[in-house]
């Protein structure tokens, strides 16, 4: 009996982090689905509306020379911090918003969480077009669209979604274009893509500490977009 006992043990501790692995495995596959599905929702908005799916808010912070594209980081429009670092749009950032706005725009007024990401989301999808779809969640802390409207990965953090607001095709994220400008060599804080989404990925945490650098430390196991 005991001897069996063991096998069985023995057997668990093999198989336990196969098992581990292929859960994250998966749950980065889901991961880089809801992003493909995502970007492809913001480019069906702007090829109905011509312009990118964010409120006029939005729309006049981006005007500022310093800080010409938009990201929907970790900060709340009420200044509430849903994850740290603390992710704005790159440079003097006068509004900030979690993915919330986003999602609500994409999704109509009528399915909005909140009285005012429906005013948001009314105004700025006039038509109420139907562009993006997702489960509900019944936490903060849960994969899907959560009780206050914000889109999570699959280990529950907020997306980090940046959007080219002026037309040239390129965009700085709030955090790798901090990462980027400060590499060795210079990258340069844009990205040549005009939409970046990525997710904390399996670990739950990102850094914008230069001396971490773009894929070092936390931020090695970061699912980009972009990637």
């Amino acid at each position: 009996m005991l001897v069996v006992i063991a096998i069985i043990a023995i057997l668990a501790g093999i198989l336990l982090p196969t098992l581990s692995y292929a859960k994250t495995v998966a749950k980065k596959r889901v991961a880089k689905a809801e992003m493909s599905s995502l970007a492809a929702a913001i480019h069906q908005y702007e090829a109905e509306y011509n312009r990118m799916p964010a409120s006029k808010d939005a729309e006049v912070s981006a005007q500022d020379p310093n800080s010409p594209d938009f990201t929907y980081g970790t900060v709340e429009m009420s200044g509430k911090v849903l994850a740290s670092p603390e992710i704005v749009s790159y440079g003097n950032a006068t509004y900030k918003s979690s993915n919330a706005e986003l999602i609500a725009i994409l999704r109509t007024g009528r399915l909005a969480v909140t009285p005012a990401l429906a005013v948001i989301a009314e105004k700025r999808n006039p038509r109420n077009l139907v562009l993006f779809e997702a489960k509900t969640a019944n936490s903060t802390t849960s994969p899907g669209i959560d009780p206050d409207g914000v889109l999570r990965d699959p280990w529950g953090n907020p997306y980090i979604i940046s959007m080219n607001m002026n037309d040239k095709g390129q965009t700085i994220d709030g955090c790798y274009g901090v990462l980027r400008k400060s590499a060795p060599g210079d990258l340069g804080p844009e990205i040549n893509a005009p939409v970046l989404i990525w997710s904390f990925g399996p670990d739950g945490k990102a850094s914008m500490d230069p001396a971490v650098g773009i894929n070092g430390g936390v931020n090695k196991d970061n699912i980009l977009s972009w990637d």
